[in-house]
């Protein structure tokens, strides 16, 4: 199996009036990434609204970012859905897109136990030829898994490694401990980077890097140089960001703030709200007080 490394969008999903794909705005969004310098990009995760857009949405999106990729930089489908089937439809189609990997979230809501989790895994990798990576994401997901379980869950035939979408750096390690370096492993949280790299991860995928993604490869650059120091500063001035846009609405800050870099996104799917002109203004000006255009 290839082993990714290097900073990778978790690609924001630019949706038109009517909840379609907006695909110029998207094949646009991937040339730009990737003049900037990204290692790949990971499509239709929680950044990309994948869990909220029906499978055919997701499917347009997926090519949409593989016909303009053009295999200059990997591809990684996220197929996670409520119900297995959905999953595994989505992963045989990743599969005939040409995609280079499938990721997917724990089943949620229902709290079905570890064994009906494994089997949801296990159901999915056999859906497609393509390596599969675990999304551990207990703060969105509500399922939580020790390092033994999930090491237990890397031994699935086809499962390459996962995203660690979590601040518990300690379980991080010891998963990474347990595995010896057969793990191809992403930092999920922008704001802990640099820590998660000097933990062990391979590589990152985060909403951020939409659009600081240069700020966010001098960091990754940094680290693999060794300089510490400095990807620590690097890290201070992203998460100055990052506290803005958590501060005014996540993921519909996002979009807001690609629509300020030129980037017509769009709204996000209900129930995601949007933001208010007077909130957008206020948006505007804390990223100038911290310094966004100057890390762009």
């Amino acid at each position: 199996m290839p082993k990714f490394a290097g900073v990778w969008p978790a690609l924001v999903t630019p949706l038109t009036a009517d909840d379609r794909i907006h695909v110029e705005v998207a094949r646009r969004l991937v040339d730009d990434l990737i003049a900037a310098g990204v290692h790949g990009f990971y499509v239709c995760g929680g950044t990309g609204e994948g869990i909220l857009l029906p499978n055919d949405a997701r499917k347009r999106m997926a090519e949409t970012v593989l016909v303009q990729a053009k295999g200059r930089v990997p591809v990684i489908v996220h197929v996670g859905a409520a119900a297995t089937a959905d999953a595994m439809e989505l992963a045989a189609h990743a599969q005939r897109l040409g995609a280079d990997a499938v990721a997917a979230i724990p089943p949620f809501y229902y709290g079905v136990g570890f064994q009906a989790i494994k089997e949801h895994y296990q159901l999915i990798a056999s859906a497609s030829d393509l390596p599969l990576y675990l999304y551990y994401i207990p703060g969105s997901t509500g399922v939580t898994l020790t390092a033994a379980q999930m090491w237990e869950l890397c031994q699935i035939p086809k499962v390459a490694g996962f995203k660690y979408s979590a601040y518990d750096l300690y379980t991080l390690e010891r998963i990474l401990d347990l595995g010896k370096g057969r793990l191809n492993v992403f930092s999920g949280p922008d704001e802990i980077l640099a820590s998660c790299l000097e933990v062990g991860v391979d590589g990152a995928i985060g909403s951020t890097y939409n659009f600081l993604p240069r700020h966010f490869i001098r960091l990754y650059e940094a680290a693999r140089a060794g300089d510490w120091g400095r990807a620590r500063e690097l890290q201070t001035q992203g998460n100055r960001v990052i506290e803005v846009y958590l501060k005014h609405g996540g993921l519909a800050t996002i979009k807001e703030i690609m629509a300020m870099q030129g980037y017509d996104c769009g709204h996000c799917r209900r129930p995601i709200g949007q933001l208010s002109p007077t909130q957008v203004a206020a948006l505007r000006a804390d990223l100038e007080a911290v310094g966004f255009w100057n890390l762009v």
